[in-house]
């Protein structure tokens, strides 16, 4: 995964979202995808799960 460049805005939740996000969640709009990222273009989300954060 690649890091972001430059954001639109950012969201965060402490609910639980099921087994991939147990505690909550951190989402981050990257506006710009890294070439060679998949080969994919233009922008993502990357997706955090809430207790991997400092």
């Amino acid at each position: 995964m690649d890091g972001v460049q430059h954001s639109d805005g950012a969201a965060v939740t402490t609910q639980p979202l099921g087994p991939l996000f147990p505690h909550g969640l951190f989402a981050v709009h990257d506006g710009e995808n890294t070439p060679g990222d998949g080969d994919r273009e233009g922008t993502n989300f990357k997706l955090v799960r809430l207790e991997k954060l400092p």
